[in-house]
């Protein structure tokens, strides 16, 4: 059953799914269940947080994707405790973002090894088992969705 789910009328299906922008908070968290496999948390679990995972990955692509930002931030930062998936998260929003906003991301980190551990959860997604079916399919121009993927760039055709 599995098997069929890589080409024809469910290939397409997927693809639309992966490619329409998520328009609520709602909707993200699904998106990221569905393509992902992440279920990320959504409640604030400590007394000194006002925020969690899924709030600080909707407000990055909210403001990104759906251009909602009426107190027209400029920068974000977010503090978190170290584990507290901070870095997964970015990964999430940028890689949603590169796919529906066509918008070029960079990545930097406090240290190397945190911005490379963004691109190996970016290239864990572009990898999975959902997503890479679609990446390898072509888009309506007859170009490889995914054209590049390294450290340095990753390009899509979409």
């Amino acid at each position: 059953m599995a098997a069929k789910a890589k080409t024809g009328p469910d290939l397409k299906k997927r693809t639309k799914l992966l490619l329409t922008p998520c328009k609520t908070r709602a909707e993200i968290k699904n998106w990221i269940k569905y393509h992902l496999g992440l279920d990320m948390p959504d409640v604030t679990v400590s007394r000194y947080a006002d925020t969690n995972p899924l709030d600080a990955i909707w407000e990055i692509y909210d403001i990104c994707v759906n251009k909602r930002n009426p107190q027209n931030i400029g920068e974000l930062l977010y503090v978190a405790g170290r584990g507290s998936g901070k870095t997964l998260g970015v990964a999430i929003a940028e890689f949603m973002v590169m796919l529906h906003d066509q918008r070029d991301v960079v990545h930097v980190g406090a240290i190397l090894s945190q911005a490379k551990r963004c691109y190996e959860y970016q290239v864990g997604f572009i990898l999975n088992d959902k997503i890479r079916p679609i990446l390898d399919s072509k888009n309506d121009d007859g170009l490889p969705i995914l054209e590049k993927a390294n450290m340095e760039k990753s390009i899509f055709n979409l």
